[in-house]
């Protein structure tokens, strides 16, 4: 079955939606001052790129999260 919504659920503190969405990578480019394909480039440098990558998929769900709060979500 096709998942027409693109996204990927995952387990966090509960079922998450996870949807890279121009919006969300729009967000990412303004985070890290930088084009996507340069941070794509660039590669995962840490847990900060990681944590970063995981918040701006999730903002579809909750606006208002904060890059803190994604942290404590990973940790669940």
């Amino acid at each position: 079955m096709s998942n027409k919504h693109r996204y990927i659920t995952i387990e966090l503190d509960k079922p998450r939606k996870l949807r890279l969405t121009t919006n969300a990578l729009c967000e990412l480019e303004d985070l890290f001052d930088k084009p996507i394909h340069e941070i794509l480039m660039d590669g995962a440098k840490g847990l900060r790129t990681v944590r970063a990558f995981l918040w701006a998929g999730l903002l579809h769900e909750d606006p208002e999260l904060t890059l803190k709060e994604t942290g404590d979500l990973i940790e669940y």
